[in-house]
């Protein structure tokens, strides 16, 4: 097999020295844009020798408006003119269980974004729609490499998409608080009566909880689960917090688990207090009530709840959050048709 090549540099190779002179010879006042983005580990830059297994070789996006030449001509050019490889990669392969062809696929942004989000045009955004936007489609929006935005569409799109609207972002912040509060005990609690199956499942849970409050705190997108901790440890705090969920995890007894969760939740609440959004918490560990289990206390949901003026916001329940909150199905977060439907449970 060919030495290996990262995707991105691979799309952008592919497209500087195939596609683009085959696009100025057959088309050379054609208005376009090109790129890599969406689907796929390369498009995050995570991609391996081991990628290369299915679905991976040349490939990139032309967008163009939709009265433009028509789509089969210009993939008959593309087919025409393509080399049967490039750097030693079949060029024409099977993706998703389709038909071996080219993957230089054309798009307009409208049907892109139909696609991809269940949206035909980034206008007048509600709040319903952000929270029902799996981070990981827009973390894979607003990824990639843009390699030419002749139509200027690309860019003022990944603009707009690099990170929720504040107000937004302060209720899955509230959120994401008041669902990591709620089974801060019961890691104990479970233990305490024999279940150590139960008592470790909520140790995993309460670390995911913690992985993506994280993200939240920086204003980063998550992954998909496959590279979570990978991107986690990418994160500013996450080397810090990492070792602690990892412990907890691993703790062969319910007191090792809870200690190394409180340490981490006593790191998220020094990374809240640094956005200064409200009144310094202590984040110190106290008994939940009279019973022999720890917790730490973190900031008020309400209170953050209060920094919102969105009305929309302001109505939902504490607690539900964004879609990844809500779930981690991998087909709800992966079909816009299925997460699009959630909306009007925020509306």
């Amino acid at each position: 097999m060919s030495q290996f090549i990262p995707e991105l540099e691979l799309a952008e190779r592919f497209y500087r020295e195939v596609i683009k002179p085959i696009l100025k010879t057959n088309y050379p006042d054609l208005l376009y844009s090109a790129a890599l983005i969406g689907d796929g580990s390369g498009v995050l830059g995570y991609d391996t020798e081991l990628s290369r297994d299915h679905d991976w070789g040349p490939r990139l996006h032309l967008f163009m408006e939709a009265n433009t030449i028509a789509v089969e001509k210009i993939n008959n050019a593309l087919d025409e003119n393509l080399p049967d490889e490039f750097l030693g990669y079949p060029v024409r392969f099977s993706k998703g269980g389709s038909p071996t062809r080219h993957h230089v696929d054309i798009h307009t942004l409208e049907s892109y974004l139909q696609e991809y989000l269940g949206i035909s045009s980034l206008e007048a955004l509600e709040p319903s729609d952000w929270l029902t936007f799996p981070q990981e489609k827009l973390l894979c929006l607003t990824a990639g490499q843009v390699f030419r935005d002749g139509m200027d569409v690309l860019g003022k799109m990944r603009h707009q998409l690099a990170y929720y609207p504040h107000q937004v972002w302060l209720y899955l912040v509230a959120s994401g608080w008041r669902s990591l509060s709620q089974e801060m005990p019961f890691v104990g609690r479970c233990a305490d009566v024999g279940d150590d199956v139960g008592s470790k499942l909520i140790a995993a849970r309460q670390s995911q909880r913690a992985t993506q409050l994280l993200f939240l705190l920086e204003k980063q997108y998550a992954p998909y689960s496959k590279w979570l901790g990978t991107a986690f440890n990418q994160l500013k705090h996450g080397p810090s917090i990492a070792p602690h969920l990892n412990k907890a995890m691993l703790a062969p007894d319910w007191k090792e688990r809870e200690s190394n969760l409180n340490e981490a939740y006593k790191l998220l609440v020094g990374v809240f207090n640094d956005l200064q959004l409200i009144k310094p918490v202590p984040g110190e560990t106290k008994n939940f009530f009279d019973r022999p289990y720890t917790i730490v206390e973190g900031p008020s949901p309400e209170l953050i709840q209060a920094l919102i003026s969105e009305e929309q916001l302001r109505s939902l329940p504490l607690g539900v959050g964004g879609i990844d909150q809500v779930t981690d199905n991998v087909d709800v977060l992966t079909y816009s048709k299925v997460f699009r439907r959630i909306k009007g449970l925020y509306s």
